[in-house]
């Protein structure tokens, strides 16, 4: 009769299995970190308070919710759990004052 109907992308994607927040991939670890410190990176050349400021404002405005939790529980260990490069000073303070 009808065929069947088409599911979005985002209906699939929402059915998926979800990992616990405080449980993070290995690869996903690495990326986040990776992607955080390259933020510091960008502004390394403002004293230490003000980067922070200006890292967490990028992040509140660009990161999603999930990214933010993770980024949170990874600065609570201060660094990758697999090995990976630790976190920027920066970024932990960020992360605090995202709170």
């Amino acid at each position: 009769m009808f065929p069947p109907a088409r599911t979005s992308r985002l209906s699939r994607l929402s059915r998926r299995k979800r990992c616990p927040s405080s449980v993070v991939e290995a690869g996903k670890q690495a990326e986040l970190i990776r992607m955080a410190n390259q933020i510091a990176g960008n502004f390394a050349h403002h004293p230490v308070e003000q980067a922070a400021t200006e890292v967490a404002s990028h992040l509140r405005s660009f990161w999603t919710p999930s990214m933010l939790r993770d980024l949170t529980a990874l600065a609570a260990g201060g660094s990758g759990s697999d090995g990976s490069e630790p976190l920027d000073p920066v970024v932990i303070a960020a992360v605090r004052l995202l709170g």
